[in-house]
This record gives C-alpha cells, sequence and structure tokens, in this order.
C-alpha cells in the first residue's frame, strides 16, 4: 500500500431523522472538527435531511439499506465506520489510522476497532501480543457500530436492507460469525464517547462530557 494511507480511507457516519439524533449533530461537528486531523472523505448515510456541513447520502427505508447505499459512494479500500452519537474526544491524527490499517493488512483482518479492553464477558477474545486481541468466533459483537476500521467490501456483506443497527449488532451476529471473518480489538484507550444509548437514554457521564468540551446539548 501507497506510505500515504489516508488515500485509502474514508469516513462513514450514519444517522437518521429522528429525535434525540439531530440534536446530536452540533456536537458531533464540534467534536469531530476539532479532534479529526485526517484528510479523507466524510460521508454521512442520512434518511431526508442532510447533515449541515457534510456530505450526506439521503435514503428513506430501512437502516441497513441506508447504509448500503452511502457505502456505494465510499470509493476507498478500507472505510471508517461509526455512528453519529460516538463523540471524539482525543486528537486522530494520520498515523493513528496508518496503525490501524497497518494492522489489518497484516493480520489479513477485515475490521480492526479502537476501544479500551472491557470487561471480560463484554467480548470473546484471544490475545495477539501486546495491546492486541483477536475476536473469537463465538464471541457477540461482531458487528459492533463503535468506531472501527473496516474492509469497504466485507463491510457491505455483513449489512442486509432490512436491519436495524441494534438488530445488526446483536440478531446477525450468528450469520456473522459463520463468515469466519478476521476481526481485532486494538486496546487503545477510550478515544470517544457514547453520548446516547438505544431509545435515545443518555449515557452515564453525558454531562460531565459535555462540561469538559464546553458543549450545550438542547
Amino acid at each position: 500500500m501507497d506510505s500515504d494511507k489516508s488515500s485509502s480511507v474514508s469516513v462513514l457516519v450514519g444517522t437518521c431523522d429522528a429525535e434525540p439524533y439531530q440534536k446530536i449533530w452540533p456536537l458531533f461537528d464540534a467534536c469531530f472538527r476539532k479532534y479529526w486531523q485526517v484528510d479523507c472523505p466524510v460521508i454521512f448515510a442520512g434518511e431526508t435531511i442532510p447533515v449541515p456541513g457534510y456530505e450526506t447520502v439521503l435514503t428513506e427505508g430501512a437502516w441497513g439499506g441506508r447504509m448500503l447505499a452511502a457505502l456505494e459512494r465510499v470509493k476507498t479500500e478500507y472505510v471508517i465506520f461509526f455512528l453519529e452519537d460516538y463523540l471524539l474526544e482525543k486528537e486522530i491524527v494520520s498515523s493513528f489510522i496508518y496503525e490501524q490499517v497497518n494492522i489489518l493488512e497484516r493480520f489479513k483482518a477485515d475490521k480492526v476497532m479502537f476501544d479500551k479492553l472491557y470487561e471480560p464477558g463484554v467480548y470473546d477474545l484471544q490475545s495477539l501480543g501486546g495491546e492486541l486481541f483477536r475476536f473469537n468466533k463465538k464471541s457477540g459483537y461482531l458487528n459492533s457500530a463503535q468506531p472501527a476500521v473496516w474492509k469497504t467490501d466485507y463491510l457491505k456483506r455483513v449489512l442486509l436492507p432490512d436491519c436495524s443497527p441494534w438488530g445488526w449488532e446483536i440478531d446477525l451476529n450468528s450469520r456473522t460469525a459463520a463468515m469466519n471473518p478476521t476481526i481485532i480489538l486494538n486496546n487503545t484507550g477510550r478515544i470517544y464517547f457514547n453520548f446516547c444509548r438505544r431509545g435515545g437514554r443518555l449515557e452515564e457521564g453525558a454531562a460531565e462530557f459535555l462540561e469538559k468540551e464546553g458543549l450545550t446539548y438542547v
């Protein structure tokens, strides 16, 4: 691969029209512009309302179909995929993305997540040495929508047009396991804050996060 690996990576952010997600867009924008230091295409997969300041692929229908439609705009070999309620809180520079792509290439992997190492029981992992772990086939959350670098073609294969984000993460896990993918966890520590949970419930610590970043959620 070319030494400038940013030319092989795009960002895709999934969102929808519903509250509270529209209200999170300004928070996402503020944190993304503050911490994201990588020059690469950034695309939102939306529903009917464009996300201000970003290229937005608008497609009505089920979540999975909208993500797949937006992925047709992704022309790079790798895509950094996550949802709008994952708010960056540490700087992301090109060398960090290069590291994730190098991990994908080294292990011929389909996906590398950059996250903290959770307590046992959240994931089923095998140590690869250092801060790298491979997801065992029987692990849950193979389809986790937490920020990760995916092979673009692989992400297209594991999405289904009629799936919801939560159904994809949980109900379709066994389907993904049958594909026997290579998924890596890079134990980087927490570099983002998951602001919102299923049903619009704010994550514990949301108020403290907003105060730290000088943001207001209305």
